[in-house]
């Protein structure tokens, strides 16, 4: 049976963005990157800020699919470690990190009261993330929230704003994309993604958006503060 969400929207089932709509983790793959940049022979010598700039740039191009999240961490090291050694410590990044969620992961506001009353009222639910599966699905635990189904971008071969990342979560929710809504803090990625691919788009913005962002954001869009308001108001607690 479908379920009318805020300002109106009708549906019969919505997917999920993972990072920064469902929950955050303090930055971890980030954090760890430098880490263990500074723990290379000389690696502290180029100095945290700019080790940190580096990082960031080379995990923005894992997030983009430029490179693998392997090749990312590798990047970073190699200078010091040399390329057999960067690719060791790689794989050690990837068990440091998956390891290390529990003690980093939390909830986003109001995620858990949405997740429960979407349940409730026979929505089916699903996550489609970009990133790595290991830890996209091991963040998911860590939120208690490992009965919805996940597509993480690494698994299907397809990232967001991809309309084929869009059509895989559509064809595991077994609902029409129109009566599908995804929900994520991305514009390009997820809002103005899951628009073009013929979803119910609803953006959470925590902020108020920019000029720039208000402009190309399309009015079929529903924008948010938080997974709470994505609930009717009538409905909430």
């Amino acid at each position: 049976m479908p379920v009318r969400l805020a300002a109106g929207i009708e549906v019969d089932a919505v997917g999920f963005d993972l990072d920064h709509t469902l929950g955050f983790d303090d930055g971890l793959e980030l954090r760890l990157m430098v880490r263990y940049a500074l723990a290379t022979p000389g690696g502290a010598a180029e100095g945290e800020p700019s080790l940190t700039s580096r990082a960031a740039a080379l995990l923005a191009e894992a997030r983009a699919g430029r490179r693998t999240i392997d090749e990312a961490v590798i990047a970073l090291l190699e200078a010091h470690l040399g390329p057999e050694q960067a690719r060791l410590a790689a794989v050690r990044w990837r068990d440091d990190a998956v390891a290390a969620v529990p003690s980093v992961m939390r909830a986003a506001p109001g995620m858990q009261g949405c997740v429960e009353w979407l349940e409730r009222h026979g929505i089916s639910l699903a996550v489609l993330t970009n990133g790595w599966s290991p830890l996209q699905q091991t963040k998911l635990r860590a939120l208690g929230l490992e009965r919805l189904p996940i597509l993480v971008s690494d698994e299907i071969g397809a990232r967001k704003p991809a309309a084929s990342a869009f059509a895989s979560l559509v064809d595991l929710l077994g609902a029409r994309a129109e009566r599908t809504a995804y929900v994520g803090d991305d514009l390009s990625g997820d809002a103005l993604g899951a628009h073009a691919a013929s979803l119910a788009a609803v953006w959470i913005s925590r902020s108020d958006p920019s000029p720039e962002e208000v402009a190309a954001l399309p009015c079929e869009v529903l924008t948010i503060r938080s997974l709470d308001a994505l609930v009717p108001e009538e409905m909430r607690p």
